[in-house]
């Protein structure tokens, strides 16, 4: 069964190259509000009276098209068994990430869910990439 939905395998490369600078960057802006460069954005008597920084944006974007680059590229050996176990780690991450979200609703208040929310755009993909990977790794082990 062929999947048309999947990116060329080559694009993956490119996807690890985006997603891991990102991510770094993202965490080094949110831990230690440092910013690699500053693109002021917005005005005081436009219609949004939000001045603001660019800079999460091109991060926030970086991490996501990177992440969709490494998480939906073929593999060299794309069967039906791989297919199933996209599925059931898309499935898995899914579950998992809104478990994480329910408890963070529960338990987590002001900044902290905040922090919560913001990782919570992005741990689907993170969450599908190392299960998928790491069940791939698992089955190539066991052939």
């Amino acid at each position: 069964m062929k999947s048309t939905l999947l990116l060329p395998e080559k694009l993956k490369i490119y996807g690890w190259i985006l997603l891991i600078p990102s991510a770094l960057l993202g965490l080094l802006y949110i831990i230690a509000d440092w910013s690699l460069l500053s693109i002021p954005v917005g005005s005081q008597d436009g219609l949004f009276d939000a001045p603001g920084d660019l800079y999460d944006e091109i991060i926030g974007i970086g991490i996501i098209i990177g992440g969709l680059l490494v998480a939906f590229c073929k593999v060299p050996d794309e069967d039906e068994y791989i297919t199933s176990l996209r599925l059931d780690s898309l499935v898995w991450s899914t579950y998992f990430n809104y478990a994480l979200l329910v408890l963070a609703i529960a338990f987590l208040y002001n900044d902290g869910f905040w922090y919560v929310m913001i990782f919570n755009m992005f741990t689907v993909l993170v969450f599908y990439i190392i299960r998928f990977h790491w069940q791939l790794v698992k089955f190539r082990k066991s052939v």
